[in-house]
């Protein structure tokens, strides 16, 4: 998916548990959960759309966030 035309990021709730590698998903910065579903900490996305048309998507397990242009 991640090299599909026009995409410009990927965030994920959960890490793939049903395929770990690291091919299938993606940036560790822009995966919100790690853990096994019953140990899961339930860490947060939280997407932030400014009057511009901008918008910012953040990870709450680590901070990372990323800001996109609408077009």
């Amino acid at each position: 998916m991640a090299k599909i035309p026009g995409i410009e990021g990927i965030w994920q709730g959960h890490l793939s548990l049903l395929d770990k590698d690291p091919a299938h998903n993606t940036s560790q910065d822009m995966i919100a959960n790690f853990e096994e579903t019953a140990e899961c900490k339930g860490n947060w996305i939280k997407a932030s759309v400014g009057q511009d048309g901008k918008f910012t998507v953040t990870n709450g397990r680590n901070g990372f966030s990323k800001t996109y242009t609408a077009r």
